[in-house]
């Protein structure tokens, strides 16, 4: 059996294309393509599989949402998963497996951590080919400040792994052939659509019968992602570590008003030009691994610049009194709403005690 071994990278439609998969599993499996579900961790993203190339003391994100804080929990988790994924592999009569998780590029950087990887691939699968999409550094830490405002972040702007740092750290143990390295762009995706793009490259045959999903990810107004970080500033996300509904209130209401424009946060000029040589080393050691016949890796930036380069900083008086006014009204509706509670239980309470009389 063939793996095709999807490892992101990060901000490169990752969820969407997971998303695809796990909607239409059933039609793919129909191909004699597995999507498995004994990996599977949340919407498609196979991040058990990522704890197979984990340090004994690694955690993250996940591994603490699972309780998985010392080795030996970890370990057992693992053989758990594993000796599943291997019942539902050896119960399968077809010919490609997909893995796919972002994290197994973002979370394994290390050789010895993709060694076991590849250990663990070759007792069950023939061949792999492991693929891997990147996108221009300052277009992923553009969009990335969009993710960590939306997390609670009060400084979301961060610089981007290295590409070439990721995609020569699987060429050490995988081989270079092994490897289908992608540029995320519109105009390099097949028919220009990045799920046709994944399924040509997995040979799923796409018809009429399969699901689309809209975008996971979509760019989100300069003006929200503004919000969102003043938000973060000022109103707790938690309250004696429990999530402040208040601020949730807040944040489900700048969602609803902000999120269907199509104002984005651009780069600054400055910023661009930055980006540009810091990896201008990195993008030509790429394309001349992978595309020989370009001139350039990336094609022509025509996005356009912002003006104001503290565009997410520059706060006027009225937006800055908006959010403690708002949410002092949300305070005083819930209080209002507490005391009408308490009102009923006790009107009822006396009505039930009239009635005994």
């Amino acid at each position: 059996m063939h793996l095709k071994l999807h490892i992101g990278s990060a901000k490169t439609g990752t969820t969407t294309i997971q998303t695809f998969l796990q909607t239409n599993r059933k039609k793919i499996y129909d191909q004699g393509i597995l999507f498995p579900r004994t990996t599977d961790y949340y919407k498609g993203n196979h991040l058990f599989f990522t704890l197979i190339g984990y340090l004994p003391d690694q955690t993250c994100e996940f591994t603490k949402k699972e309780n998985l804080n010392t080795s030996s929990e970890k370990e057992k988790k693992l053989l758990l998963k594993i000796a599943e994924f291997k019942n539902e592999i050896n119960s399968f009569n077809g010919h490609t497996c997909i893995i796919s998780s972002e994290q197994l590029s973002s979370n394994l950087r290390y050789s010895s951590q993709i060694e076991k990887i590849k250990t663990f691939i070759d007792t069950l699968f023939d061949s792999v080919e492991i693929i891997i999409y990147i996108r221009r550094p300052i277009e992923f830490s553009i969009s990335n400040v969009a993710t960590r405002a939306r997390n609670g972040d009060i400084k979301p702007f961060l610089e981007p792994k290295s590409n070439k740092e990721i995609i020569a750290n699987w060429i050490n143990i995988f081989d270079i052939q092994n490897i289908t390295l992608k540029l995320f762009d519109k105009k390099e995706f097949y028919q220009n659509d990045l799920i046709k793009d994944f399924c040509n490259v997995t040979k799923i045959k796409i018809n009429k019968e399969f699901i689309f999903p809209e975008n996971q990810n979509e760019s989100l107004d300069y003006r929200l992602i503004k919000y969102l970080i003043f938000l973060n500033k000022n109103v707790p996300k938690f309250i004696e570590k429990k999530v402040n509904p208040e601020r949730m209130r807040i944040f489900e209401i700048l969602l609803t008003s902000y999120k269907t424009s199509n104002i984005c946060y651009l780069p600054s000029e400055n910023e661009f030009k930055y980006f540009e040589n810091k990896f201008q080393f990195d993008n030509e050691w790429i394309r001349q691994k992978f595309f020989p016949n370009r001139k350039y890796l990336w094609p022509n930036y025509i996005k356009g610049f912002r003006e104001e380069e503290n565009q997410l900083e520059n706060i006027t008086y009225d937006e800055s009194y908006f959010f403690p006014l708002l949410t002092n009204i949300l305070k005083r509706i819930k209080d209002s709403l507490e005391r009408n509670k308490r009102l009923r239980e006790q009107l009822n309470k006396s009505i039930e005690n009239n009635q005994k009389l």
